[in-house]
């Protein structure tokens, strides 16, 4: 599928699993991967991003980009002109929904009338990721965290819109308890994202009880 095609993978974030599994995709179908760091690029030392992306344009066929801030991502796409993937930035994970919504097909056969429950943090690029996934595939979702940490209005706005289309429904609740019954699918992730060491004490702290434990999972679906 992609002979003699070139793809540039670039991270700005270290990463095994994401960085394993694009560049073996990416080989096992006849592509040359080229594995770039900012340092490399001169990101880091200032270099334009649209310079550097119309130079990898110009070079490349494809790029995959694991990045910090998503307007890094969409400047790549905008003079590059030839596809970019996201890897992961700190607004979204599309890559990972492809791979859990995947997983859930597989293990549930549907998507419709399904009830996804994240527990943790409503800012990060998971959270985002997931309201808009269960929003296109018509699940259900709520998202269950902190007052302090409550979803981007963006995303959630944009979600809202799609599920209006779709006939997903879209919760937030501060109760982790309350926001797991009756759910079949309980999602988590990290309390500290890469990028917040600093903060990791304090999230500790807010994020006591916002896990999946014995007591959570008895609230869900069989």
């Amino acid at each position: 599928i992609m002979g003699n095609k070139y793809a540039g993978l670039l991270f700005e974030k270290p990463s095994t699993r994401t960085r394993t599994s694009f560049e073996v995709a990416a080989e096992r179908m006849g592509a040359h991967v080229l594995y770039m760091t900012p340092d490399q690029l001169h990101l880091s030392g200032g270099e334009p991003v649209k310079d550097v992306a119309r130079m990898l344009g110009g070079w490349l066929d494809i790029i995959i980009a694991r990045v910090f801030q998503q307007s890094t991502l969409d400047e790549f796409k905008k003079y590059s002109k030839i596809p970019v993937i996201n890897a992961l930035s700190n607004s979204e994970h599309p890559t990972q929904m492809v791979s859990d919504f995947l997983t859930i097909n597989e293990k549930k056969k549907r998507f419709k009338g399904l009830k996804l429950t994240f527990v943790g943090d409503g800012t990060n690029n998971m959270a985002n990721s997931l309201m808009l996934a269960c929003a296109m595939t018509g699940m259900d979702i709520t998202i269950a965290t902190p007052e302090n940490y409550m979803p981007d209005k963006i995303y959630l706005q944009r979600a809202e819109k799609i599920a209006s289309e779709t006939g997903s429904e879209i919760n937030i609740n501060n109760n982790v308890m309350d926001a797991a019954r009756n759910s079949d699918i309980l999602y988590t992730d990290v309390w500290t994202s890469m990028g917040e060491e600093s903060e990791r004490n304090k999230r500790i702290h807010d994020f006591q009880g916002y896990q999946i434990n014995s007591s959570v999972l008895d609230a869900a679906r069989p």
